[in-house]
Parts: structure tokens; sequence; C-alpha cells
């Protein structure tokens, strides 16, 4: 995440704002679940829960909700909509596991 971004984060939620950044990259939006996420970031599901409602008070992503009538949710679909985020992973050529800037 380019660092004027970065500033408004925990490390914790950029680990968890990475995990949802490499899957949106993949697959066009990030269909994990919460505590997914947070285990993959190695952090706790409050931790990714504050990085989400952050990134998207921030307007760096959107949350589409899933619920179905009757019938379990399904995961919510995060997508990255910064165009300085995206243009940003674009440079660098995607996020990469080992990075530690989101």
């Amino acid at each position: 995440m380019p660092p004027n971004l970065a500033c408004q984060f925990t490390v914790g939620e950029l680990a968890a704002l990475r995990i949802v950044a490499n899957a949106a990259i993949s697959s066009g939006g990030c269909r994990l679940h919460i505590d997914a996420i947070a285990a993959q970031a190695g952090v706790c599901r409050s931790t990714a829960q504050n990085a989400l409602r952050a990134a998207r008070r921030l307007g760096l992503i959107t949350v589409q909700e899933r619920r179905r009538r009757g019938m379990a949710s399904l995961t919510n679909v995060v997508r990255i909509v910064s165009r300085e985020w995206t243009a940003w992973i674009d440079r660098r050529g995607g996020v990469q596991k080992n990075e530690h800037h989101g």
C-alpha cells in the first residue's frame, strides 16, 4: 500500500489488507471469510474487521454483501477501488507475501 495510505493503519491492519489485496488481484475481488483473512494475516478477527471498516470509510474498498433469504449468507466480496492503491500494486508487479507495507 502506498506509504501515504499505509500510515493510516496499524501493522496488523496492513497485514489484513495485504491478504485482501492478494485475493482481490488474483480473482477481481476478495471472497475470503473474515476469519480466513485474520488467520492468514496473523491477526485477530477484530483487527481484520477494523482494517476493512477503515479502508471502506476512506474509500479504498467496496464491500458487497451477499445475503440469501432463508439460507446462510455467502462471504462478502471486497474490491479495491482506490486508483492510487491499484496503481501502486501495478507498479510493484502485484502484492507479494513477504511484503511489509500492505
